[in-house]
């Protein structure tokens, strides 16, 4: 009877307690079948699958808090714009310029906070759902005003 010793235990046994390897490489697997099944039970743990699956997200979840911490202008545009473009706001000659001073907009909001200690917002001038008339959310009609005068005007001129 043909034996062989496996690579993990170091122990020699039958060829029948080895794996087959097909293929190219006719032959044996160089550990056998226990050493192997101990092996996956260690890497395929699904409690450690679990914890690294937990560490990766909540990496991520800090990552994507992070961005947004730096990148709180794009996420206000992008707000803005969808805003806009639900109530039928956006004119058909927006483009990347009135998308560039609508971040430049928020980006003087972060710096007046900044410098002045008061929170500022971009305003429509011309509220986009008005009674008597709605504006446009293109750059003619954005303001740059303190948060409590843009919550005190409302949808008010």
């Amino acid at each position: 009877m043909k034996s062989k010793i496996c690579s993990l235990c170091k122990e020699e046994k039958s060829l029948s307690l080895f794996n087959k390897r097909g293929g190219k490489e006719a032959g044996y697997r160089s550990f056998c079948k226990k050493c192997k099944a101990a092996k996956d039970a260690k890497i395929y743990n699904p409690d450690k699958r679990r914890n690294l699956y937990l560490s990766k997200h909540d990496q991520e979840k800090e990552a994507r808090k992070d961005y947004y911490k730096r990148n709180k202008e794009s996420y206000f545009v992008r707000k803005a714009q969808r805003r806009a473009k639900t109530l039928q706001a956006i004119p058909n000659w927006y483009n990347s310029f009135d998308a560039f001073v609508l971040k430049e907009a928020y980006e003087l909001c972060k710096l007046r906070k900044k410098l002045l200690g008061i929170d500022y917002e971009v305003d429509h001038i011309v509220p986009l759902q008005g009674k008597n008339v709605c504006g446009l959310h293109w750059y003619k009609n954005w303001a740059v005003i303190p948060k409590h005068e843009n919550r005190s005007k409302g949808n008010r001129t």
